[in-house]
């Protein structure tokens, strides 16, 4: 993940937030 967005998910801050944004992201697809 981190070489397609850049993000260090290995920060535990970071994880969250990228894993609530894919969240998200899944939500708004199946409406």
């Amino acid at each position: 993940v981190a070489q397609t967005t850049g993000w260090d998910a290995t920060d535990p801050r970071a994880a969250y937030v990228l894993q609530t944004a894919i969240t998200i992201g899944r939500i708004r697809d199946s409406h």
